[in-house]
């Protein structure tokens, strides 16, 4: 957005800039975006630091070293760190007028053996650092951080004593050990208690965490949100399942963040025991008995209904033609499935009790024509699952996309202070402002072709990232496209290798728009391909029509920074975004319209004899003039606005121009 291009805010002001010369009335001459003052990083070799300098004619320096500055004041360096209080000193020269900044940050110290001398550990690296809860056959895995090449042992009161550890690698002062807890084990809030020794040195300590062996206990639990929870395969993994508003689940193990479910013989999950509720001892643990199914074509997707007598933890799987649905803590009782007729989407539905606490239904679908997307939910004592169907579109020549909905999501929400929601450039430009300008100019090119189109965030509206899949859903959106614009962690090189566009998808119906759209980038992107990638992220996971994300370009590098803000670019985006939508639904931009040629003189009469005009009298001479025809002009693509580059490659520092300025 072009009206926030000379924006500063205070928070990019923080830390005054020194002048040793005159000073002028006009906005800070150095400002540096990235890192914040007094910013607390990870122990990293290097760190990259951008920001805008004024006026952008200057010499700038940082540590020393010429850095160059782009042709809107941008500037990016990696400069090597030091662990401890570290300074980045900045120096702009203007003529004969010198500005100074120094942005102050602390780098943390690397982990490493601990010194060689007295026997010692790490009292904060010894597990459990806070409760844990297994039962029988579970395995208790212990960990801690001492000297290198000493032995270690670990003890359960009242279980099990020395048991040894093993250093993992060798060298490295990392010990493991487990033990698998055995039956008729008993421990109650027990000291779980660690022994080092070396060269005749030993030391012990206990964790400060306190461990307890199940017995018959068992804890009912429920969600507690309005939004979905997630079900993770190990405590801290990645998420499988989801278990919606409402749902119980059975406990059977506890740890510092979640607990345990046990989701039938088989199979359990981890959930973060904030987002659960323990319900009152006596509840009764979840049970249900799924009862009749039935289904009906709605057009564009087929609504199937199953009665179902309490909410518990379903499973929902897409593979290839089929959506399996798997119900834990259920029975089947399913007497009746109640076919459409009119439907010729859906070829079979059929269950099967997989255990004596495990249903699972499974719906194949015509395979001539693939799934594009579906929602599972509850709803009064109802399992809702809609499948969808290729939508029917009225697109004409002019019109292509006539009766497809998208649903554009601008990423990130409005947030000038720290910490921001997104990534933000050299100038200050941040990308909820990027993600919202490259929506505005799709839903231009796209409702050109005839397009429906709905946004998520509209404007400086807070929108929750939970919110934004249901909001792709109520407007029964056929495509949805989460635009925006990438960022690097800690310690990464920007400089170092390609930094361009990535389109990331997650369920298997979304693969052929991510390839579609993958493509199109490849085609008319200016930026390198970083890949076309499968993304854990919420608003490609639980949105339920082909839904992609697209990463566009590096705010971090000034030149990628500076195209968002360009007019040309955003044109040029939008019409790649399009080309990416038309290719996925099969359809082709209009032909341009050519233009009439004008007549230039009047045919002559038929079947008269054509006679030259009669000479003026007194002519001095006469002239013959050639009438030129008139030619119709093609049209001609817009022209990208080409950008000057940095002058110089930016700069990467040498690790000898630096100096340790604290400890």
């Amino acid at each position: 957005m072009n009206n926030m291009k000379n924006k500063i805010t205070p928070a990019l002001l923080s830390g005054a800039v020194l002048v040793f010369a005159a000073a002028s009335a006009r906005c800070a001459p150095i400002n540096v975006v990235v890192p914040t003052e007094g910013y607390a990083m990870p122990n990293v070799a290097s760190e990259f630091i951008f920001g805008n300098v004024t006026p952008a004619t200057g010499t700038l320096t940082i540590n020393g070293s010429t850095v160059p500055v782009y042709h809107n004041g941008a500037f990016l360096a990696v400069v090597p760190v030091a662990e401890g209080d570290f300074a980045f000193n900045l120096e702009l020269r203007d003529g004969g007028t010198v500005y100074t900044y120094a942005r102050h940050v602390k780098v943390a110290a690397p982990g490493r053996p601990l010194p060689e001398g007295k026997t010692q550990a790490e009292e904060n690296s010894l597990f459990p650092s806070s409760e844990l809860m297994l039962r029988e056959g579970d395995w208790f895995m212990a960990v801690g951080h001492s000297l290198a090449f000493a032995t270690a042992a670990f003890s359960i009161e009242g279980v099990k004593k020395d048991i040894p550890m093993l250093e993992t690698p060798a060298g490295s002062g990392l010990y493991a050990g487990a033990y698998q807890i055995q039956s008729g084990d008993s421990a109650d809030n027990a000291e779980v208690k660690y022994h080092f020794e070396k060269n005749g040195d030993s030391a012990k300590y206990s964790a400060k965490g306190r461990f307890t062996i199940l017995k018959d206990r068992y804890w009912v639990v429920e969600s507690s949100t309005d939004a979905l929870v997630p079900v993770r395969g190990s405590a801290g993994g990645g998420s499988f399942m989801f278990m919606p508003p409402g749902t119980r689940a059975l406990a059977d193990a506890r740890n510092g963040a979640g607990y345990r479910l046990r989701l039938s013989r088989d199979e359990w999950g981890w959930a973060d025991k904030t987002q659960l509720k323990v319900l009152p001892e006596g509840t009764l643990p979840p049970q249900a008995v799924l009862g009749d199914v039935s289904f009906r074509d709605k057009g564009g997707s087929v609504a199937l209904t199953a009665l179902l007598s309490k909410n518990v933890p379903f499973l929902a799987e897409e593979n290839g033609n089929s959506i399996d649905v798997t119900f834990y803590y259920t029975t089947d009782h399913t007497n009746y499935i109640d076919y459409d007729p009119a439907d010729t989407f859906v070829k079979n539905i059929r269950w099967k009790q997989l255990d004596a606490q495990t249903c699972r239904l499974t719906v194949t679908t015509d395979p001539a024509e693939k799934i594009r997307g579906y929602n599972a939910e509850y709803s009064a004592g109802v399992f809702n699952l809609e499948i969808r169907r290729r939508p029917k579109l009225a697109g004409t020549a002019e019109k292509p996309l006539s009766g497809l909905k998208i649903v554009l999501d601008p990423g990130h929400s409005p947030k000038y202070t720290l910490p921001y929601d997104g990534a933000i450039g050299p100038t200050g430009y941040f990308e909820f402002e990027a993600n919202l300008a490259i929506a505005k100019a799709a839903e231009r090119e796209l409702s050109a072709l005839g397009a429906e189109i709905t946004f998520t965030r509209k404007g400086d509206e807070n929108v929750p990232l939970v919110e934004r899949p249901r909001i792709a859903w109520r407007a029964r959106g056929d495509l949805f496209i989460s635009l925006h614009n990438n960022a690097l962690p800690d310690g990464a090189n920007p400089l170092d290798g390609k930094r361009g566009y990535t389109i990331y998808f997650y369920q298997p119906h979304s693969l052929d728009f991510a390839a579609a759209m993958h493509r199109a980038y490849a085609k008319n992107s200016p930026f390198p391909d970083e890949g076309l990638t499968y993304g854990d992220y919420h608003v490609v996971r639980q949105t339920a029509m082909p839904a992609i994300l697209v990463e566009t370009a590096y705010m971090t590098l000034p030149e990628q920074d500076a195209l968002l803000r360009d007019p040309a670019f955003l044109k040029k985006t939008a019409d790649t975004l399009t080309d990416g939508v038309l290719s996925y639904i099969g359809a082709s931009r209009p032909e341009p319209k050519k233009e009439t040629p004008k007549k230039s003189a009047k045919k002559p009469a038929k079947n008269k004899p054509l006679r030259a005009p009669a000479p003026k009298k007194r002519a001095a001479a006469s002239v013959k003039v050639t009438p030129k025809t008139p030619t119709a002009t093609k049209p001609q693509k817009p022209a990208l606005k080409k950008r000057p580059a940095f002058a110089k490659k930016p700069v990467v520092i040498s690790q000898a121009e630096v100096k340790k300025t604290g400890t």
